[in-house]
């Protein structure tokens, strides 16, 4: 009789987490969602090609996550010490379809919100999970394997791009 009782329970929390699984929008459909109704249209998906031609030599793209405390850390000292010119310098492209968290983020530091461009990676073309986006995003940018968030590259005068560590690009940023 217990065996048959667990059974029971088994059977009906299976059937109901079926279901809730089917039901549940993936992120991509979620995004796709947002994307209609977003307010602000830079949080567009970006293919690196599209972006490479807007970014001035001496800039930086930095990829990050909205989830990444690494990157929030970043954004709260970027704005709490960077000046208009310094934010101005910096593309932020996110590796997650977040965009509910992105914009919740950026609510918090609207200077940086008027700033900076902020743009998402595109799934479409650099993979559907998120470390698959980052690794494939970071071969197009220049030619390395990309891990992790954030990432930060400066594009040189002669339209490479270099990846900085986290120390190096706060010393160039605010040198400047």
């Amino acid at each position: 009789m217990k065996k048959h009782k667990w059974l029971l329970v088994f059977s009906v929390l299976f059937i109901f987490g079926c279901g809730i699984i089917e039901i549940a929008p993936s992120k991509k459909e979620k995004f796709e969602e947002y994307k209609k109704n977003a307010e602000n249209q830079t949080l567009i998906p970006v293919v690196f090609e599209d972006l490479d031609k807007k970014i001035r030599p001496n800039d930086f793209l930095i990829i990050w996550a909205p989830w990444c405390p690494h990157c929030l850390v970043m954004l709260d000292e970027l704005y709490l010490k960077a000046n208009k010119e310094q934010l101005e310098s910096m593309v932020f492209v996110s590796s997650s379809y977040d965009l509910k968290g992105i914009s919740k983020v950026l609510n918090r530091r609207p200077t940086l919100k008027e700033k900076i461009k902020f743009l998402v990676i595109d799934g479409d073309e650099y993979g559907a999970f998120e470390d698959e986006r980052i690794r494939r995003f970071s071969l197009a940018v220049n030619g390395e394997e990309g891990r992790g968030s954030p990432i930060f590259y400066e594009k040189t005068e002669g339209g490479e791009y270099i990846t900085q560590s986290k120390s190096n690009f706060y010393h160039i940023i605010f040198s400047k």
